[in-house]
């Protein structure tokens, strides 16, 4: 973009001092020749490509070393898939598992016992 701007400077430059040849005439165009030169090398350069962000995970990195070396024909993609799969059940079944302590201690509340005893880990509502 710097180098864009430059070029049209230095064009505006020249087509304000070449009014009138002279020597100022000739630097500005010189100027201008210059900046092309350098707009056009700018864009002939080729781009530099972006810095890998990451890796793959070290853990699955980690199994599949480990799948290779048993000699079991499973990629990275599949183990992490398998760990999507585990983690989207475990906080899932925490769904299942949640209520159930609450729901002893509603009953519990109603006939003004003790909700659940940790030491024994049974339900009042359950011993009705």
């Amino acid at each position: 973009m710097t180098t864009k701007l430059a070029a049209s400077v230095a064009k505006s430059s020249r087509e304000a001092e070449c009014v009138t040849r002279g020597p100022r005439c000739l630097q500005r165009e010189a100027d201008e020749r210059t900046a092309i030169n350098a707009l056009s090398a700018a864009l002939a350069s080729p781009l530099v490509s972006p810095a890998k962000i990451s890796d793959q995970d070290p853990q699955i990195g980690a199994v599949s070393r480990l799948a290779a070396w048993l000699g079991l024909g499973l990629g990275p993609d599949y183990f992490a898939n398998t760990r999507l799969v585990l983690w989207s059940l475990i906080l899932n079944s925490g769904g299942w598992c949640l209520p159930s302590p609450s729901a002893c201690r509603v009953g519990a509340l109603a006939n003004e016992r003790r909700p659940f005893s940790l030491q024994t880990g049974v339900c009042a509502r359950a011993h009705r």
